[in-house]
């Protein structure tokens, strides 16, 4: 899996990279959402279930998803920002 460094201004803070989606993702509306998600065959695919209680999906989840408002619909092949978690 390859990743593309986003660096907006030089400045530290979060740093996210970017990937290809191997799945649609909806619309994000007035909030940023960080999906937990994994990467398989070089793209990045969101966890099946993203209810906090959902253990199986967090023990899985290798990074986030970032959503920042407002982000229309992704289809697959679309880039996402991500942040590794593991």
């Amino acid at each position: 899996l390859a990743f593309a460094v986003h660096a907006d201004d030089g400045s530290e803070g979060e740093m996210t990279f970017g990937a290809a989606l191997g799945a649609a993702l909806p619309a994000v509306g007035s909030r940023a959402e960080y999906l937990r998600g994994y990467q398989a065959d070089g793209l990045v695919l969101p966890v099946a279930s993203q209810d906090s209680a959902a253990l199986a999906g967090l023990a899985r989840a290798e990074l986030l998803i970032v959503r920042a408002p407002p982000a229309p619909a992704a289809a697959p092949g679309d880039s996402a920002d991500i942040l590794p978690i593991t």
